[in-house]
């Protein structure tokens, strides 16, 4: 049940969803939802509170649906996890843990037909919804390397120059482009440069506008500029 503890620590605080678009299902899923979270100030840990989370999400409430579904996303039961996590997405309320970890599945293909456009389309609405440096770094990362293993084109290897440099800025430095620990780390700085080689002067300046752009959006980004 570790998994589950720091699932609720991160979300049962959340309390400005709503539950369903009809109002029959928002009350009963509200109940639902209320009940959890006596049982959870009751039992902080334990079968009485997971059983009342996951009868919060069967009742359509998605705050639950997302706590249930990175429970099993961490346990790594992606089939059941995918379920949960795209029903709590699609109702427009997902949080950073939500979009990272659907993100993660599609651009993986973990319980899910592997997809690098809906990865990098979870990932970055994961990024809009973290207040961490770290987070954003991570996640900036993971878009980089989505562009680098989508189809071979000039405009992808800008994108995921971009996006490295994007996680550069929020404090990452090292990287693993092969993902594998047999594999050292390699500094982020070093990774750049090799791919800056291969886009030539005249499609790095682009990717820089391009990281430059990008960071505008991004709070915590500093581009540089005054």
């Amino acid at each position: 049940m570790k998994h589950m503890k720091i699932i609720i620590t991160l979300l049962v605080s959340i309390t400005s969803f709503n539950v369903l678009a009809s109002d029959k299902k928002k009350e009963e899923g509200q109940k639902f939802y209320q009940e959890f979270k006596k049982i959870d100030n009751k039992y902080p840990e334990g079968k009485e509170k997971y059983k009342a989370l996951e009868k919060c999400a069967k009742h359509g409430n998605y705050v639950c649906s997302g706590m249930v579904g990175l429970y099993y996303y961490f346990i790594k039961d992606y089939n059941k996890a995918y379920k949960h996590l795209q029903f709590a997405a699609q109702e427009g309320r997902g949080v950073y843990s939500i979009y990272n970890a659907l993100g993660d599945m599609y651009l993986s293909g973990k319980g899910v037909l592997q997809d690098n456009d809906k990865g990098i389309y979870y990932l970055k609405k994961s990024i809009t919804n973290s207040g961490r440096e770290q987070d954003k770094a991570k996640t900036s990362y993971n878009i980089s390397t989505g562009y680098a293993h989508k189809q071979f084109t000039i405009e992808n290897s800008i994108s995921s120059y971009a996006w490295l440099k994007i996680a550069q800025s929020l404090g990452m430095e090292t990287v693993n482009y092969i993902n594998d620990s047999k594999f050292p780390d390699e500094p982020i700085e070093a990774a750049l440069n090799r791919q800056a080689i291969y886009l030539g002067s005249t499609n790095k300046t682009k990717a820089d506008k391009l990281a430059k752009k990008i960071c505008s959006t991004i709070e915590g980004c500093n581009s540089g500029d005054e």
